[in-house]
């Protein structure tokens, strides 16, 4: 039995170093230290990221936004800045355009300081799982996985916004509520707006996370729900300030509750 532990002990032990290793090599191989610790948030449309990035941005030295690698999102600022195409974003690399949008939410930062954006998968981003990983395997950069426990909701919640139009928080609860029911109405009729049924959908997000999980190996992660968003978000601040080094203290935060059916975005 012994024989058979120590192997893969003294494996883990030599893989985590060669991961510390080539991650430190990362950061010397730049002109400069990067100015704030970074972290993604690893997600999939209507978990609530834009809640949570909102509610991140309202804590001392936190610069947070959201789809860092959709050009119709923070991805498409940073790229129209910087001046570059979609084909030369795509030359540059996951891992390069990544620390372009990073150095761009730290630009009006003082340290010590966290910057994060949301990675949404192949479904919404401009780049596909294999290009990314030499992104997500490196330890230097946090990891905070989102997932939405309910994946029927989040299914009719994702038809809803593409037969509506509606992709940011909802303007007012009445409005969604009403789309919801006719997009409920719809579903039963056997329709769809994107032709995913939620056997599809299920799959595609078990498939999605199931590829961030392999990637990640044995980092250190935080894993976020967004059923209890409201109750993990004071929790998951106190940790990426201890990361950063940004010391705790009292802020008078004007946290807006969670509500999953009108903040899902």
């Amino acid at each position: 039995m012994l024989m058979r532990v120590l192997p893969y002990v003294f494996g883990s032990m030599i893989c985590r170093t060669c991961a510390l290793t080539l991650d430190s090599a990362y950061q010397i191989n730049h002109a400069r230290e990067p100015k704030c610790e970074m972290f993604l948030i690893l997600t999939m449309q209507r978990s609530g990221s834009t809640w949570l990035a909102h509610q991140l941005n309202k804590r001392v030295q936190f610069h947070v936004s959201h789809e860092g690698f959709n050009l119709g999102n923070l991805g498409g600022v940073v790229a129209h800045q910087l001046g570059l195409q979609p084909a030369a974003i795509r030359r540059m690399g996951a891992k390069k355009f990544a620390l372009k949008v990073f150095d761009y939410l730290a630009k009006e930062a003082t340290p010590p300081c966290q910057v994060g954006f949301a990675m949404m998968g192949t479904s919404a981003d401009m780049f596909t799982h294999n290009e990314t990983l030499g992104l997500l395997e490196k330890w230097v950069i946090r990891k905070v996985l989102l997932k939405r426990e309910n994946t029927s909701e989040q299914w009719i919640s994702h038809e809803t916004a593409c037969w509506f139009g509606d992709f940011s928080p909802h303007s007012t609860r009445s409005d969604h509520i009403e789309h919801l029911k006719e997009a409920r109405e719809r579903l039963q009729r056997g329709e769809t707006c994107d032709g995913r049924s939620l056997e599809k959908f299920q799959r595609k997000k078990d498939a999605q996370y199931s590829e961030w999980m392999t990637a990640l190996g044995d980092q250190p992660r935080i894993e976020l729900t967004t059923e209890k968003l409201d109750h993990q978000i004071n929790d998951l601040v106190s940790q990426l300030r201890d990361i950063a080094g940004i010391p705790a203290k009292e802020e008078k935060v004007a946290g807006d509750t969670f509500d999953i059916l009108t903040d899902d975005a």
